[in-house]
């Protein structure tokens, strides 16, 4: 895959003028930065999107020197301003090089389906995962900080502390696209103390039965991968990580590499037995994967993941669709909000 996606946001309420939203590169063999189908925008999608400042303590002392800030765009539902009523939260993660903005032209249509008989209004509020090596994974890390704990911990405190959300669990929704559907299933496998419920886009997930060694076919050594998931803190120079090359059998390299890669987008049936060995519980987790994905091992660890859950009994669903390693269009004409309307809680 080659280019990037490329946003400018404006954002406007108040008088408040806000712009942002960098733009994102992506190079060949790197899932992340898929086309976004969506109908074209309308002179009211940006108008209730605000772009924040969030205190990342978790990301103190990474070896990259990332800030301990992060910038968030938030989406506000129509009746935000008007009231004073409290509202879900859905936190959205983007992909590899992906900057927020996923929502942006689709804004006046999910007002729309929010306000239908049956739906639910909530905030939506977009992080990417960003970094100087190109992405963080949204894993804890030396590297690159603890973006895990800034999302679960520093991300969802200062929402609740100045937004009107409802600050329980079963009002937060995690979802994600590609490398922020590998961290949705992450963090909501980990922390279902945090968030309710999932749903994970095109996620990174990798199938025990070849998904490494087709992952590194198509990405290479994917340094940004290695310092998220085996970092380096002995090295002197970024990026800190220990590196697998995909000219070598993986038999014939470093296991206890070869095993720190596994944990970042695979080993989940240990992920899913920690999740059932704790006491939270998700209402249920959303997966869904284009049929003709140009990353292959995508779809295979989706599948696996898919018969995984359905064999450990853990409630579920799985949604495909024609296309390849995108956001389809279903998903911003009514899946994204049906889903989260019958999970979250409003109270």
């Amino acid at each position: 895959m080659t280019g990037g996606v490329a946003r400018s946001v404006l954002a406007a309420f108040a008088a408040l003028v806000l712009a942002g939203c960098a733009p994102g590169g992506a190079p060949a063999g790197t899932p992340g930065t898929g086309d976004r189908s969506s109908p074209p925008a309308t002179p009211d999608a940006p108008r209730r999107t605000q772009i924040v400042t969030v205190p990342a303590p978790s990301l103190a002392g990474n070896l990259l020197g990332e800030p301990t800030e992060r910038k968030v765009l938030v989406t506000f539902p129509a009746s935000y301003f008007s009231g004073d009523q409290r509202y879900p939260v859905v936190y959205f993660l983007e992909g590899y090089q992906d900057s927020t903005g996923a929502f942006l032209t689709v804004a006046a249509d999910l007002d729309k389906q929010m306000a239908a008989s049956g739906a639910r209004e909530f905030i939506i509020v977009e992080a990417d995962g960003i970094n100087s090596l190109g992405g963080n994974f949204y894993a804890n890390s030396p590297v690159g900080g603890n973006m895990a704990d800034f999302i679960a911990k520093d991300l969802v405190s200062y929402v609740d502390a100045n937004l009107r959300t409802v600050p329980h669990t079963a009002a937060r929704g995690i979802a994600g696209f590609s490398m922020g559907g590998g961290g949705t299933v992450n963090l909501a496998l980990s922390r279902p103390d945090v968030f309710g419920s999932a749903y994970a886009l095109s996620p990174g997930l990798l199938d025990p039965h070849g998904g490494l060694a087709a992952m590194l076919a198509d990405n290479g050594s994917w340094p940004a991968y290695a310092a998220a998931f085996a970092p380096d803190t002995s090295a002197t120079a970024s990026p800190f990580a220990h590196l697998l090359d995909p000219a070598i059998p993986l038999r014939k390299q470093d296991p206890a590499v070869v095993a720190a890669y596994e944990g970042g987008f695979g080993n989940l049936a240990a992920k899913v037995d920690a999740y059932l060995a704790g006491s939270g519980r998700l209402t249920s987790l959303r997966l869904s994967y284009g049929r003709s994905d140009q990353y292959t091992w995508i779809p295979a660890g989706t599948k696996y993941l898919d018969r995984l859950l359905s064999a450990k009994g853990v409630d579920h669903s799985l949604r495909t669709f024609d296309g390849g390693h995108t956001i389809d269009d279903a998903f911003y004409q009514g899946d994204f909000v049906d889903f989260f309307s019958r999970q979250l809680s409003a109270s």
